[in-house]
């Protein structure tokens, strides 16, 4: 369950275990140590930046540094600019969580030029981008394309943009090991070997009890990239009992008006609600 103790215990533990902790851009400057077992740990602001800021301190004091992947649109409200800047201050990376091809109904062109001013209104805003990471939106109805990630898979765009390391598409060829992509996405942790399935949209993740197991495969040598979403932290259960549940719910539903015509159509006029469940 995601709290903040819970959370606090999570980063004592593996502190605990000497494995070697990076950003996303440092990975990327010290590919060579990489041989060995090393730990990511990124987060995927999708609301409440407020939220990012706790996990970030709570790390800070553990002296972990994290990536903090988000959303371009946060830049438009200055209090998140400030938040964003002050977790950059506790030595933690910000990248951008793009979901341009979404935006743009599969156009690249336009697709393209967002990703372009995104990059400039990081800038803008005295933000470097090295490293970026794709959104899913789970409720996007998609017509010739699969996913964002099929952004960074194109040839083309990735010689536009290639000072730019994609975590979840180029990052994976960068190494000569495999890895697992752990993610607890959809309130539950769960995992892939990173390298064998990234191109697939559709690739499975296999489901883990809880944190414990997680611990475990770093004991056994195993390195990762932990995806976090902070926006679902609480500092009670109860509340999270309640997000849960409201959850499964709306997940529910939205199976439910897939079955129906104008459901689809609603479900993906409002696809970007799913950022905030």
């Amino acid at each position: 369950m995601p709290t903040y103790k819970e959370y606090i215990d999570f980063c004592q533990q593996i502190c605990n275990t000497g494995v070697p902790l990076y950003t996303v851009e440092k990975a990327c400057e010290n590919i060579s140590e990489l041989n060995k077992p090393f730990i990511i740990i990124k987060h995927d602001i999708e609301d409440k930046p407020e939220k990012a800021l706790k996990l970030s301190k709570i790390e800070h004091s553990f002296g972990i540094t994290a990536t903090y992947y988000v959303h371009s649109f946060f830049l438009r409200n200055p209090k998140s600019v400030d938040i964003l800047k002050e977790i950059v201050s506790l030595g933690h990376e910000v990248g951008y969580h793009y979901d341009v091809l979404d935006n743009n109904d599969g156009d690249r062109n336009n697709a393209i030029q967002e990703f372009r001013e995104a990059l400039s209104r990081f800038s803008d805003n005295s933000f470097t981008i090295k490293t970026v990471c794709p959104h899913g939106n789970p409720l996007k109805k998609r017509v010739g394309y699969s996913s964002n990630k099929d952004f960074f898979l194109d040839v083309e765009i990735r010689k536009l943009f290639n000072e730019i390391v994609d975590v979840y598409i180029t990052f994976p060829d960068m190494l000569d090991k495999d890895y697992r992509y752990i993610t607890d996405a959809g309130y539950a942790y769960s995992y892939r070997d990173a390298k064998s399935t990234k191109t697939d949209a559709t690739e499975e993740f296999f489901p883990l009890n809880d944190k414990d197991e997680i611990i475990k495969m770093i004991q056994d040598g195993q390195s990762m990239i932990i995806s976090t979403h902070p926006h679902r932290y609480s500092c009670f259960g109860c509340i999270i009992s309640v997000r849960i549940s409201l959850y499964k719910i709306a997940k529910f539903v939205a199976k439910m008006l897939y079955k129906v015509r104008w459901g689809k159509y609603l479900i993906d006029k409002f696809y970007f609600i799913a950022k905030k469940i």
